[in-house]
């Protein structure tokens, strides 16, 4: 069957028509009985070819690495992401998602971590936060953007949205010995991602586009960050000494409320990978408490139950709240009839109708 992408695409070039792509879309979900949105789905690989090309390009960058890392030529690696970027536009993202997924990502991050132990060997600093934002993560972010701009590749933005968080967070880094003002900006800024996230969502809430698949990197990106943040201020670390080491038993009533309202921003938008990102630190507190193979039961317990009771809870929680609220929601129903607005019209804002 057709994704949805390739559906769009067709209508774009005239080869069927937007009645036959509503028809086409409908018979899929009347086959697997969920509607596309329902489905949250998401492209990450094209197919064995594809990920043996990503897993070929991973080892070969992970080796080189290492080889000017032993050989102290770490200047080398700012030559890695124009490079990547040249061969980049040799490949086409849309059918080998995996093999883009490594080549963007591993740009961004060369860029990211490389750029500033170069300026540092050069001019003989040491390495502090502004000096990595200054000249990796802004550098990386800009990498980023010309990556997006030439490919609209889906998981790009999350890739951004992570390097603003960092850098948000890295500005604060010495404004507190308890890491406070730190997981105060992480929280902040997630909270910007997410309102991003939700804005990708509504402009295309049959999630018939690229537009959801953006949100859906972006939800997870922010599911992770909010989750971390809130963890942060109850236990005083940060996320990258684990947030959740200390947590116990005494936390059990914060973290029951951290994953309900999870639960129902995630029910309110139909987007899993909220709720899910916010189970992750459950593992830990629940291990804490008593052992890692109850921590896994219960989690694995509490994922099959919104697997299976999820469209239901999502219609009694929509019946509460007001009709106007819900039109801009993702649909409860199986089928759709008809187009939605914004695909007939202008695209929302900035976005150009390039199957985005």
């Amino acid at each position: 069957m057709l994704t949805e992408i390739d559906l769009d695409a067709a209508t774009a070039r005239g080869i069927i028509s937007e009645d036959q792509a509503i028809r086409l879309r409908n018979f899929e979900a009347e086959r697997a009985q969920q509607s596309l949105a329902m489905a949250e789905k998401f492209h990450i690989f094209g197919g064995l070819a594809d990920i043996m090309a990503a897993a070929g390009l991973a080892m070969i960058l992970f080796a080189s690495s290492e080889f000017l890392s032993i050989r102290k030529l770490s200047i080398l690696f700012i030559i890695f992401p124009p490079v990547l970027l040249l061969l980049y536009n040799r490949i086409s993202p849309k059918h080998r998602p995996c093999l883009a997924f490594v080549y963007s990502g591993a740009a961004i991050l060369f860029t990211c971590a490389t750029v500033p132990i170069a300026v540092t060997d050069f001019y003989g600093t040491e390495p502090n936060a502004v000096l990595g934002i200054v000249t990796g993560l802004i550098p990386a972010s800009l990498c980023a953007l010309i990556f997006w701009k030439s490919c609209r590749f889906p998981p790009i933005p999350a890739y951004i949205a992570t390097l603003f968080v960092m850098s948000v967070m890295g500005l604060f880094q010495d404004f507190s010995d308890t890491y406070i003002a730190d997981n105060i900006a992480m929280l902040i800024a997630a909270v910007v991602v997410l309102v991003l996230a939700m804005w990708f969502d509504l402009t295309d809430v049959r999630r018939e586009t690229e537009r959801s698949q953006t949100a859906f990197w972006l939800h997870c990106v922010a599911g992770f960050f909010l989750t971390k943040a809130a963890f942060g201020l109850i236990t005083g670390d940060i996320f990258y000494e684990d947030s959740t080491a200390r947590l116990n038993v005494e936390h059990i009533i914060p973290f029951v409320m951290i994953i309900s309202i999870s639960l129902m921003i995630s029910l309110t938008l139909d987007r899993r990978s909220l709720i899910f990102g916010s189970l992750v630190p459950s593992l830990e507190i629940l291990t804490n408490i008593g052992h890692q193979s109850y921590a896994l039961f219960v989690v694995g317990f509490f994922l099959l139950l919104f697997s299976v009771f999820w469209n239901r809870w999502r219609r009694l929680l929509l019946r509460l709240m007001p009709v106007a609220f819900v039109a801009q929601l993702p649909r409860t129903q199986v089928v759709n009839s008809g187009q939605r607005p914004t695909r007939r019209h202008a695209e929302l804002l900035w976005i150009k109708n390039r199957g985005l």
